[in-house]
């Protein structure tokens, strides 16, 4: 092979690995915000919890900066809130109560957040 081969298939393997990442980013998160715990709204890439039956075993979400390769989880504990195509959600201290089927939700700072 010649030296001018070796290049294009350097440049070849290149731009496959730049293409990849830019690829990747976007499946399965969708353009979005998180508000962290300084009240700070961090714009970036948003994948919700899964939904469906299973929605109360997913609590984190997961979260990409702009640009970046790695994603963060982040529990309710984690953040105040987030969104993501037009929905917003909130993380608060939910207190439940039962009684022979009848509950009561209710604020109470002792316990942990929930979104």
């Amino acid at each position: 092979m010649s030296t001018e081969s070796h290049y294009r298939f350097i440049l070849l393997f290149l731009l496959a690995f730049m293409i990849i990442p830019a690829y990747a980013q976007n499946k399965g998160y969708s353009k979005g915000y998180i508000i962290n715990s300084e009240r700070e709204t961090v714009v970036g890439w948003v994948k919700d919890r899964s939904s469906g039956i299973y929605i109360d075993l997913y609590t984190r979400i997961r979260f990409k900066y702009d640009n970046a390769v790695f994603r963060k989880k982040y529990s309710p504990a984690e953040i105040l809130g987030y969104g993501l195509n037009n929905q917003h959600f909130e993380t608060v201290p939910l207190a439940v109560e039962s009684a022979f089927f009848k509950f009561r939700h209710y604020l109470d700072e002792r316990n942990d957040r929930v979104i």
